[in-house]
């Protein structure tokens, strides 16, 4: 991968039937994640954090990791490459208030960790590539916004998702099941009273029968910021803080 520019490439990727219950405590949310994906982490301490890489092999694909940890300032901390099925801890880092990862695994999957808050690129250009995804993600709806459209999509035949799009109350917005073979748009109207605040993705097995739950492409349209976070509370705190 070539260097890339910390604030051009985050203004470039952001500007690219069973109702939920409000005291529903959902599963948290995992994934593995193929093709190239984006993560903005905050860095919410004093210190710097240790980001740990995974890798897993797809199928007889020998792809590897190529990855980059570049800080606030534009400077690239840390790159390399990552084997398949395996491991690695990126740390010791110099301190940033934010970093950016880039990560790309091929047709392999990768996924992140870290005890740092984050949220995952998820446009029309960087789409999440999510394997077996559970639980739930977040998004950040400002003020403004009056309408968006979560577009889902499972290319490959006999798999699909059941995706749920909830309101800050937890009850259910909009949804889309099935094979999702081409582009299936999710079209929410979002009401005066539930702008400025934090809604939910939830991803579930799809209900049509011979359909399993596998890969699927995901991304939003809309006046937001195209960022899914994991978990609600790092969305309340951080989500308005990403400038279109």
């Amino acid at each position: 991968m070539t260097r890339r520019s910390f604030g051009i490439l985050a203004i470039a990727i952001l500007l690219m039937p069973r109702p939920g219950r409000a005291d529903e405590k959902p599963a948290a949310f995992k994934s593995f994640f193929r093709h190239e994906h984006f993560f903005l982490v905050w860095n919410d301490q004093k210190k710097s954090p240790t980001f740990t890489l995974i890798t897993k092999r797809f199928g007889k694909y020998h792809d590897g990791l190529s990855y980059q940890v570049i800080d606030a300032e534009s400077n690239v901390l840390a790159e390399g490459q990552i084997p398949y099925n395996s491991k690695r801890n990126i740390a010791p880092l110099p301190f940033s208030p934010k970093y950016l990862i880039a990560a790309d695994p091929g047709y392999n999957g990768m996924t992140m960790q870290t005890d740092r808050p984050y949220g995952i690129v998820g446009s029309k250009q960087h789409p999440l590539g999510l394997n077996h995804p559970t639980g739930r993600l977040f998004l950040y709806v400002p003020a403004g916004c009056t309408e968006f459209t979560i577009v889902a999509k499972s290319a490959s035949p006999r798999e699909g998702a059941w995706v749920k799009v909830l309101r800050p109350d937890g009850q259910l917005a909009g949804e889309a099941e099935g094979e999702l073979d081409g582009d299936t748009p999710i079209k929410i109207t979002v009401p005066d009273d539930c702008r400025g605040k934090v809604w939910a993705v939830e991803f579930d097995k799809p209900k049509t029968p011979n359909v399993g739950l596998d890969d699927l492409n995901l991304f939003v349209e809309g006046k937001l910021a195209p960022l899914f976070i994991p978990k609600k509370e790092w969305a309340e705190r951080y989500g308005k803080t990403v400038k279109m």
